[in-house]
């Protein structure tokens, strides 16, 4: 009978002795640690763990503090949206894996204890001069066996693997991040981009249903014509649809954004961004989004965890080398009756494998190749996108005093066509047309100004900067 419960119970400790750090709190950790990065220091700087964890789970904590209050600002949504992102702790959880398989390749080349034992009992016949007998005899053997490695060229391009990988999976980590927070900024806007073009479009219609009253009133005593009046109906009609479609579009965007928040009911958008300054010389943003963007370094470190892979394939030509030793004791009718023990190395050479390693190490390489072409073509997309976004920026920025001017000059001819038309020397189309201009204008003035703080939101995005944009950079504000 073989001592299966003496092994379970030596193995248990040193399957539960390992307390590791879950993979929530490197969730918490990596996010804080990053927010509260600058723009000159390392992506992955060492830092106390304990302090960004701890800071980490406050950041939760205040999301759910902040979002219980009247209004939501945009660096409240960010905290909601970080905190509730499952995809994001998917991150962490491989993150986590990836700590875990740089332990066990460790473990592999540490000292190993095997204990092992048997129990035996036997049925020996004894014969007597009138018959026979059975005499039971019981015997035991056990012992253990230490391996310990003396050396194995795979361990070190192993280790340099699983910490590129962990690398490339937290650069992913904070770019998944940085997006997340760039998709609820750009809903955060549109959203109060609709909620303007929604009230508007309802004081138009309350302007244009007070004035059909008016009309049919005159009409009733001959001093409007019948156009008037069906202008006015049309007025109000065309006002109606458009609330009810603008309005469609704004509970499809309050949705989503609720959803990525994680609050149904979504509280009212309280906008407290304020953008003050220029986007900065294009050269800069694309040096900086050459050198901070997350994507951007996680390709880096995707070359060198292909190189790490092409060493590894180099160690199938080396040896191995394990040291073993085997004690045993057996032991019979409780009586110890033998002891052995043996020391050995156990060496494994490969010497020939028709071509196979040769075509691993051919393949390895290929795949270095094509990282390094594919991070050239990632460099050439962010400096686009730099460029892209910083000309948006600067358009919407040029754009917006246009558009101010265009918004008073249009509220002064509605005002001014009005009182023409008390006078008598307007029609009501005249009305129309100066409602519908003063309206556009507005809506377009609304637009831009909401665009611009996006653009800039973007531009950060771009040049890998967005943790320093303010309603970022206020996440790791706080006690």
């Amino acid at each position: 009978m073989s001592t299966r419960l003496l092994l379970l119970l030596l193995l248990l400790p040193a399957g539960c002795a390992w307390d590791g750090q879950k993979a929530d709190d490197i969730f918490h950790a990596e996010v804080a640690r990053d927010l509260g990065a600058g723009p000159e220091e390392e992506i992955l700087a060492e830092r106390d763990d304990d302090d960004a964890l701890a800071a980490g789970q406050r950041l939760e904590e205040r999301a759910t503090i902040e979002a219980a209050g009247p209004g939501l600002t945009l660096s409240e949504c960010f905290r909601l949206a970080i905190a509730g992102s499952e995809r994001l702790r998917g991150r962490a959880e491989q993150i986590f894996e990836a700590d875990m398989a740089r332990r066990e390749a460790i473990a592999a080349v540490l000292p190993h204890v095997a204990l092992y034992g048997t129990h035996t009992k036997d049925s020996n016949k004894i014969a007597f001069g009138g018959g026979s007998a059975f005499q039971p005899s019981e015997r035991t053997n056990y012992g253990f066996l230490v391996t310990q490695t003396i050396f194995d060229g795979e361990l070190a391009p192993k280790l340099s693997i699983i910490e590129e990988t962990r690398r490339i999976q937290a650069l992913t980590l904070r770019d998944e991040r940085d997006r997340l927070l760039f998709n609820v900024a750009s809903d955060f806007y549109v959203a109060l981009g609709l909620e303007a073009d929604l009230g508007a479009i309802r004081a138009t219609r309350a302007s244009a249903e007070e004035a059909l009253r008016v009309f049919e009133a005159r009409a009733e005593v001959g001093l409007a014509r019948a156009d008037d009046v069906l202008l006015a109906q049309a007025s109000v009609a065309e006002a109606e649809a458009r609330s009810i479609q603008v309005g469609a579009d704004l509970d499809r965007v309050r949705a989503r954004l609720s959803s990525t928040l994680g609050r149904t009911p979504l509280p009212p958008l309280v906008d407290t961004y304020d953008v003050v300054t220029d986007a900065g010389p294009l050269p800069r943003l694309v040096d900086l989004g050459l050198r901070q963007r997350a994507d951007l370094e996680a390709a880096r470190r995707a070359v060198e965890e292909a190189r790490s892979r092409e060493d590894l394939t180099f160690t199938e030509f080396l040896p191995k080398a394990d040291l073993t030793f085997n004690h045993l004791t057996e032991s019979e009718e409780g009586f110890n009756s033998q002891l052995d023990w043996t020391l050995g190395v156990n060496l494994t050479w490969n010497l020939f494998e028709a071509g196979g390693s040769v075509a691993r190490v051919a393949q390895a390489r290929s795949a270095v190749r094509r990282r390094q072409l594919e991070l050239k073509a990632l460099e050439e997309q962010v400096k686009l996108e730099v460029e892209d976004a910083a000309l948006a920026f600067r358009s919407l920025d040029r754009a917006q005093f246009a558009f101010a001017a265009r918004a008073r000059a249009a509220t002064a001819a509605h005002a001014i066509t009005e009182e023409l038309l008390a006078a008598g020397s307007a029609t009501q189309l005249e009305l129309l047309v100066a409602r519908d201009t003063r309206e556009d204008a507005a809506r377009n003035l609304i637009r831009t100004t909401l665009g611009r703080k996006l653009a800039a939101l973007r531009i950060r995005l771009a040049a890998g900067d967005l943790r320093n944009a303010p309603p970022v950079a206020a996440l790791a504000d706080g006690p």
